[in-house]
């Protein structure tokens, strides 16, 4: 068991190495090489290295015709239950890059990474109930996945949390919910929800 776990550990030290090799690499604008490392580390399952690389193809609109490449990237990154290649996938259908946009697909994706509290993906869930694309609209849905978000420390998911709580949708209408919310969404940088928290008092 020693001789097991040893192993395990060296390894880990050594994807970790490699991972970092390559962020050195992108850093001094060495891509080619980067690429190559995280290319090699992808295909012997180091997960995080597939969506490092699939983040490199998508980096840049220069590589639009990479994107389907990324899209694997992640998909494979996330069949592996890297949920970070869940949350990157769940993006690309939503935006239709590298894929043809599908929210239903958007959803699928979005909830396994939010349930591992990924922001983006709360967010992700909240706008397609809000708007009803994919999922049934559902404003309830919206706000919860909005405030999840918002406890995650995304500002405009607390400013949209506030809005709700203000025009009762979701919920009913709590003009004091709605203050807590613009007052966290001004703690993190949300400007106009400064001012409305200052109306609101």
């Amino acid at each position: 068991m020693k001789k097991i776990a040893l192993i395990v550990l060296l390894s880990s030290a050594l994807f970790g190495a490699q991972l970092q090799e390559a962020q050195r690499l992108f850093r001094i604008g060495d891509e080619k090489a980067a690429a190559k490392i995280l290319t090699k580390s992808c295909d012997e399952r180091v997960l995080d290295s597939c969506v490092m690389l699939g983040n490199f193809y998508f980096s840049n609109d220069k590589r639009k015709f990479e994107y389907e490449k990324a899209v694997n990237l992640y998909a494979k990154a996330c069949d592996g239950g890297n949920l970070l290649g869940c949350d990157r996938l769940a993006s690309a259908y939503y935006e239709g890059r590298g894929v043809k946009q599908d929210f239903a697909f958007a959803a699928k994706f979005a909830k396994q990474a939010c349930d591992a509290d990924i922001p983006y993906s709360c967010i992700i869930l909240a706008n397609l109930h809000y708007y009803g694309n994919g999922v049934i609209k559902d404003h309830a849905q919206a706000l919860k996945f909005y405030e999840r978000a918002c406890e995650l420390e995304t500002a405009s998911s607390c400013v949209m949390a506030a809005k709700m709580h203000e025009k009762g949708e979701g919920a009913p209408k709590d003009i004091q919910k709605s203050l807590l919310y613009h007052e966290r969404a001004c703690a993190l940088g949300a400007k106009s929800s400064c001012d409305k928290a200052q109306n609101l008092k």
